[in-house]
């Protein structure tokens, strides 16, 4: 009995002495890898020309807009809402999009030329938004918001830029813009026209 026990501790003994160089000799854990982009953080800042950048925030006033112009209670901020738009468009007419700066001679000329012009009708659009707001007429100003998402869809085509009425269909600030490919490159109101983004590829 006295055998048993002697020999089972040393048997014992023996596997505990040789755990650790098993351990040893497999070398360390090794430490699971996150997967890639697992850890990156989201809804960070995206980079953007400064045309562009001026584009997002017509567009996102726009979206909030066509969601409640008609609620009477939110008169004041879709006023802040349109004043925005303007300050953007009137922003942007003074920088230099980034496809033009490609261009040389006549032809750089005449996307300037397209470009501004598309902003000037836009810029137009926006001051009978405004008077229509102000009014309360909801008819009016909803027939402006849809004329902004066909302006926009035209000035797509003439630029080159963006998908025309982009994957969610007619309703976007009519100025260049709508999200395509980067370069760098809206009592119960009526439904809210669908409003595509603004691309920052100018």
């Amino acid at each position: 009995m006295k055998k048993m026990s002697f020999r089972s501790g040393l048997f014992a003994t023996f596997t505990a002495f040789l755990m650790p160089l098993a351990g040893w000799a497999q070398g360390p854990a090794e430490q699971p890898q996150p997967s890639p982009g697992r850890d990156r953080p989201r809804g960070g800042p995206r980079e953007g020309t400064p045309v562009g950048k001026q584009m997002e925030a017509v567009q996102s006033s726009f979206r909030k807009l066509n969601r409640q112009y008609a609620d009477p209670a939110q008169k004041a901020s879709s006023m802040e809402l349109i004043a925005t738009m303007q300050k953007g468009v009137e922003t942007a007419k003074t920088l230099m999009p980034s496809k033009a700066e490609k261009l040389n001679g006549e032809e750089k000329k005449k996307y300037l030329d397209t470009f501004h012009k598309d902003l000037d009708e836009l810029a137009q659009v926006l001051v009978a938004l405004k008077d229509d707001m102000e009014a309360g007429d909801n008819a009016k100003t909803k027939a402006d918001l849809d004329k902004i998402g066909q302006m926009k869809n035209t000035s797509h085509k003439e630029l080159g830029v963006g998908g025309g009425g982009g994957p969610r269909g007619q309703g976007g600030p009519g100025g260049p813009g709508g999200r395509g490919p980067r370069d760098e490159s809206g009592g119960a109101s009526p439904a809210p026209s669908a409003s595509p983004h603004i691309s920052p590829a100018l």
